[in-house]
């Protein structure tokens, strides 16, 4: 199953820059993580090495690229978000490459993780600052796809 337009939605209501590679490279990785969880056992030796072949770059590249993004992700004080996909707020320690990547499959891969509607607040990847229009359009897209009740 192709997990891969519901991975763009949750990484895009996360602040995640679209245009800085490391994006691309954990969209790559999480439709991988989604499809072959084994993946996971051996992140540089398997998952690195299969991004790092597709995109045509080396595999030290593609840790330091999403490490940069899940690093901005963290610090960007998305905290009710934060802690429901993770248990964890931005005042902790920024997680690993690992720990990001095996809490957004479980997150996907769990109906019982899905937020409700009214416990939702999203910092505008813009501005920074809580944004309610930016919040209701999220809210509708998660509604549309069948995310949240």
């Amino acid at each position: 199953m192709n997990h891969k337009q519901l991975i763009i939605k949750i990484l895009n209501l996360l602040g995640m820059n679209r245009l800085n590679s490391g994006y691309n490279y954990i969209v790559y990785g999480l439709n991988l993580l989604l499809e072959d969880e084994r993946l996971v056992l051996s992140i540089v030796k398997s998952l690195y090495i299969e991004i790092a072949t597709t995109y045509n770059t080396s595999w030290k590249c593609v840790e330091r690229n999403m490490r940069r993004v899940i690093k901005g992700v963290w610090i960007s004080a998305n905290d009710k978000l934060l802690k429901t996909i993770f248990q964890k707020t931005s005042a902790d320690k920024t997680p690993t490459n690992k720990e990001f990547l095996i809490g957004l499959c479980d997150f996907i891969l769990s109906a019982d993780s899905i937020p409700a509607k009214e416990e939702i607040v999203i910092t505008c990847p813009i501005s920074q600052k809580y944004c309610k229009a930016f919040t209701d359009y999220c809210i509708c897209e998660l509604q549309a796809n069948k995310l949240l009740k």
